[in-house]
């Protein structure tokens, strides 16, 4: 039975603090929250050791990488994720290693590093298939779709994005799913744009 000792307080307080800061950051577009957000999960960070909490520490860690992924940290982002992801390989949470990957991935993107996230992206995919998490294979898909649209490998971003839709529908998103549908016929006309400008 789990009981809450003085360490393991400090730590849930610090986390409810910093998801605060970063649930208004969304909402307000305000950096400064964002970098309170930082200060918090750090400080809920410096608890862990204390706690023995593997599965918090690595919510905490994946979540101080979105905010600096805000911040436009990014390889601050990358190392958050990373030891994330570690740590859920660790604890056998399949989930959040699929989680961990998708988010390494968006954060390699925006370093223009897509090779690197697209293969986190792929290793996302599997995970999900083998879990029959259906929504995440088609988020997995979905950035695939990006990372090969920002490859100009058109025909294959438009065949994941469909691979995306399909998956969404199953999941029953089916706001998402029409969205994927129309990136796949937008990603073969700019194809064909690039091929008349090159």
């Amino acid at each position: 039975m789990f009981r809450w000792t003085a360490s393991g307080f400090a730590f849930a307080v610090c986390l409810i603090e910093a998801g605060v800061y970063v649930n208004r950051e969304w909402r307000e577009r305000d950096l400064r929250r964002f970098e309170e957000a930082v200060r918090c999960y750090q400080q809920a960070l410096a608890i862990c050791p204390d706690t023995g909490d593997r599965h918090g520490e690595g919510q905490a860690l994946n979540t101080l990488g979105h905010a600096y992924r805000k911040l436009r940290r990014l390889e601050e982002a990358v190392g958050c994720y990373q030891s994330a992801l570690v740590i859920c390989q660790e604890t056998g949470d399949r989930h959040g290693e699929g989680q961990a990957l998708n988010t390494l991935g968006h954060a390699y993107r925006k370093l223009r590093r897509l090779e690197e996230a697209v293969g986190c992206y792929q290793s996302a995919l599997v995970i999900c298939q083998e879990t029959g998490d259906r929504h995440g294979e088609g988020q997995a898909l979905s950035n695939l779709g990006h990372a090969y649209q920002e490859l100009r490998l058109s025909d294959r971003a438009a065949v994941f994005w469909q691979g995306a839709a399909a998956a969404m529908r199953d999941a029953g998103d089916h706001d998402q799913a029409a969205r994927l549908e129309q990136l796949a016929p937008s990603a073969q006309a700019r194809r064909h744009r690039w091929r008349r400008s090159g």
